[in-house]
């Protein structure tokens, strides 16, 4: 099965090889619209827009993107993203143990 990273990130999965960006980027479209602060603090309301660079499925192809858009596609069985995150004592993530998909 091949991976496909359409994160603009490394992704580091334990105990396999790093899988490098692919170069696309699929993304979650939102706009943000402040509500109201909280001591001066912004709070902000985000409204999805629609997804980006999402390519069509492909035979024995799975494509890494962000949980967010995964879930926002749960038809999609070629979709995961990084699960089960491995972190170093400073509470930084450092690789993920697994790749979640749709029910």
């Amino acid at each position: 099965m091949k991976l496909i990273n359409l994160t603009p990130h490394t992704i580091k999965i334990s105990g396999h090889p790093d899988v490098e960006p692919s170069g696309y980027i699929a993304r979650v479209n939102t706009q943000l619209q402040q509500v109201g602060n909280i001591n001066g603090v912004p709070l902000m309301t985000s409204k999805m827009l629609g997804l980006s660079n999402v390519p069509d499925p492909q035979p024995d192809t799975m494509f890494i993107v962000a949980g967010l858009l995964r879930i926002q596609l749960p038809d999609r069985k070629d979709l995961v993203s990084p699960s089960k995150m491995i972190r170093n004592e400073h509470g930084a993530v450092v690789a993920c143990g697994a790749l979640e998909v749709n029910p």
